[in-house]
C-alpha cells in the first residue's frame, strides 16, 4: 500500500505545470503514517524554516486531505514564533511589490501571538484557495525570537519556509506543493 500511494504522489507531484516546475527547486514527498491527530492525509511535504537568512529554526510540514490543507510551523532548539503569515495560491497572485518581494502582512492567514510559541497550525479549507492543476504555491513567513537557557531574549529574526526564492531583491522564500485526495486510505 506505502509504495502505490508512494507512486500515486509521484505522479501528482509530476503533473505541476511546467510553468511551475522550470520557476522553482524540486521537493520531496515525505510519507509518514499519520500518527498525529492533526496532521492532514498519510503523506506531507516537510521545509525548512531559515530565520535572518540562514539560521535553520525550525521546518513546515504541509498537507492535505482532500478536503482541508494544513500548514504547521514548528520551531527548533531555542526559537520561538511570535507572529505568522501565511500564503497559499498561485505564485502570480501572491501579494508583492513590483519588484517581487512578497508582503507577509497582506498574506491572508495572520496571527500575533503575545506569549511566543513553539508551534502552530493553520487548516485552510480547499474551496477558498486557488488551485490551478493541482498545485500552489506556501509562502510562510514568521517573526521569531530565541531564547537564552533562562529565558532572556537573546535574537530576533524574520523567518521564511521553503527553498524557493521569490524574484525579488530580498531572500523571501516558499515552496511548491501538488495537492492529493486522501479518502479512505488512499489517494485518489
Amino acid at each position: 500500500m506505502k509504495k502505490i500511494l508512494f507512486l500515486l504522489v509521484s505522479f501528482l507531484m509530476l503533473s505541476c505545470s511546467e510553468e511551475e516546475k522550470s520557476q522553482t527547486n524540486t521537493v520531496v514527498v515525505q510519507q509518514t503514517v499519520n500518527n498525529s491527530a492533526s496532521r492532514l492525509g498519510s503523506t506531507f511535504l516537510t521545509q525548512p524554516i531559515f530565520a535572518g537568512q540562514n539560521i535553520e529554526a525550525g521546518y513546515l510540514e504541509i498537507s492535505n486531505d482532500g478536503t482541508n490543507f494544513e500548514v504547521e510551523y514548528i520551531a527548533t532548539g531555542d526559537w520561538k514564533f511570535s507572529e505568522l503569515h501565511l500564503y497559499v495560491g498561485e505564485l502570480i497572485n501572491a501579494p508583492t511589490t513590483g519588484s517581487g518581494n512578497p508582503i507577509p502582512g497582506r498574506f491572508d492567514n495572520k496571527i500575533t501571538f503575545t506569549t511566543p510559541v513553539t508551534s502552530y497550525s493553520f487548516v485552510i479549507p480547499n474551496s477558498q484557495i486557488n488551485i490551478v492543476n493541482g498545485c500552489v504555491i506556501v509562502a510562510a513567513h514568521s517573526k521569531m525570537k530565541k531564547y537564552n537557557s533562562s529565558g532572556a531574549l537573546i535574537q530576533q529574526e524574520s523567518g521564511w519556509g521553503g527553498t524557493n526564492q521569490f524574484s525579488g531583491a530580498n531572500w523571501a522564500t516558499y515552496s511548491n506543493y501538488c495537492l492529493s485526495t486522501i479518502s479512505d486510505g488512499g489517494v485518489k
